[in-house]
């Protein structure tokens, strides 16, 4: 699978195929822990990636970009057959609340430039370089200050040294060049209020909804083993598609027992 930016290797290089592991019984348990030992909605998603990648990252699911985590959850979503959500919005023109349909497997995206994951910024004249964020730097930002935040964030992705001084036209630069060189993948979805018709924006939640994307396969197993007697092992060893056909003989048998 390819994600929208890349896994920065140890020596560098960047890798924009991701492999991810098959879905079977064992990587749904593993899952559920994954989401069970976390201690917020961050960590959940955190190890949910690390979970499901089948390849090494070599600083941890924070060592990715922002876009290429939610990415990488989107598709987990759509492995577990959960990727179609509805999502609350509320109106701001008539304070209405209303659901939309969103598709996580489906939210447009956009490729990170050729350099990835460095952008270029001229600054007092001179061209500097700068490492696309990863979630690992938004970790050590001071709290407080916006401003002072922002300025700690640029200096901690600056490739070579910048002046001691940043102006606000400096940081505007360089947040515009770290935007276009960076992958992006949609956080909003427009559409209209069915009350009074008026324009509404719906926020896509990508982390809550992967984290409650994760079910415990233990009753599918133990319907499977009660119908067919057989081994645990065997059962956690299928693929989910194969579990959940079983599944459906079993409910179609039991329906024209009836």
């Amino acid at each position: 699978m390819r994600i929208p930016g890349g896994i920065i290797r140890a020596d560098g290089q960047v890798e924009q195929i991701v492999v991810l592991r098959p879905i079977d019984g064992r990587l749904e348990f593993a899952l559920c822990e994954a989401v069970s030992r976390a201690s917020n909605v961050e960590a959940a998603s955190d190890a949910l990636i690390e979970t499901i990648c089948d390849m090494p990252l070599p600083h941890g699911a924070r060592g990715l970009n922002s876009a290429d985590r939610r990415f990488l959850l989107a598709q987990l979503a759509a492995k577990l057959g959960t990727a179609m959500v509805w999502q609350s919005v509320k109106c701001d023109t008539c304070g209405d609340v209303f659901e939309v349909p969103i598709d996580l497997s489906s939210l447009p995206f956009k490729q990170a430039a050729g350099g990835y994951p460095f952008a270029s910024a001229t600054i007092g004249g001179r061209e500097h370089r700068f490492r696309i964020p990863t979630e690992l730097d938004f970790d050590v930002l001071p709290s407080g200050d916006v401003r002072e935040a922002v300025v700690a964030l640029v200096r901690g992705c600056a490739v070579d040294p910048l002046p001691e001084w940043l102006s606000d036209d400096d940081l505007s630069e360089i947040d515009a060049s770290l935007q276009d060189a960076s992958p992006e993948i949609a956080e909003t979805a427009q559409t209209a209020c069915p009350s009074c018709g008026a324009s509404a924006e719906a926020c896509i939640e990508i982390l809550a909804r992967a984290t409650t994307a994760v079910a415990d396969p233990l009753e599918e197993i133990h319907r499977i083993a009660s119908a067919y007697h057989w081994q645990e092992a065997a059962i956690l060893d299928m693929p989910r598609d194969r579990r959940r056909a079983y599944l459906a003989l079993i409910d179609r048998d039991a329906g024209m027992m009836r």
